[in-house]
């Protein structure tokens, strides 16, 4: 899967599960972040944004649905993601958090039934 790619998967996922449960069709975003096209250093700026809230939205979601099971430094640890994000310095580290993201949080805390995103 190419950077641009995953970009769009995560954040389109993410976004989806944040209002309907359900992956965005593609441009369903209302600020049209959600896209490969947007995928591109010149804008940095909002892709970086575009990525820290999907990965608000999603460790949200399991701080909140897993309330008394996580530890602190698991809290802490889905916090650093997006501070990462936000001080990346280019499009390959954002990649790479993206998918660290993905084999730590997605994958472990959330099922993906026919294109509907929930909590595990």
């Amino acid at each position: 899967m190419t950077m641009a790619l995953n970009y769009e998967s995560f954040v389109r996922t993410a976004f989806g599960f944040g209002t309907t449960g359900s992956m965005l069709e593609r441009w369903g975003d209302p600020a049209g972040l959600a896209n490969t096209d947007c995928f591109n250093a010149k804008d940095i700026a909002a892709v970086k944004a575009a990525t820290a809230y999907a990965m608000e939205i999603m460790s949200y979601a399991v701080i909140e649905g897993l309330e008394g099971e996580l530890s602190d430094a698991e809290k802490d640890q889905l916090k650093e993601f997006t501070r990462q994000v936000i001080q990346a310095p280019d499009l390959k580290a954002i990649d790479g958090l993206i998918s660290r993201f993905n084999d730590a949080v997605v994958e472990r805390r959330f099922q993906f039934d026919h294109g509907r995103v929930a909590l595990k």
